[in-house]
């Protein structure tokens, strides 16, 4: 039997520990090009998947936190990983609290209600 027939089909997973990194969540950010220019070279130069740099350059980051804000960090990534956190971005927080506030001090009409003739 050859490694392809006892492996199966397709692309082996590429995660650590044999996940899927199709399976992981999707983060979309803007960067300045000079910044994604180096990502796109060091992925090319040392054959690294931008994901991966990524993932080292946070973690690396965050091994350099002082103790107590590396201990928090670590309890609340903890829960978000678990789905056991409430709010899982600044924006969605601040601007829920918002749009709960005004949506009681307006009534039941949105910002752009149109007026009635």
């Amino acid at each position: 039997m050859s490694k392809v027939e006892a492996r199966g089909p397709g692309r082996p997973p590429a995660g650590p520990g044999g996940e899927h990194v199709s399976r992981y969540p999707q983060l979309t950010i803007r960067l300045p090009a000079e910044t994604k220019a180096k990502l796109s070279t060091l992925s090319l130069l040392t054959g690294t998947p931008i994901w991966r740099l990524i993932d080292a350059a946070v973690e690396t980051y965050v091994q350099h936190l002082p103790e107590p804000e590396k201990s928090r960090l670590g309890e609340i990534a903890d829960r978000l990983v678990r789905g056991d956190w409430p709010v899982t971005s600044h924006w969605e927080a601040h601007y829920g609290a918002w749009k709960a506030a005004t949506k009681s001090a307006r009534g039941r009409k949105g910002p752009r209600a149109r007026k009635q003739p």
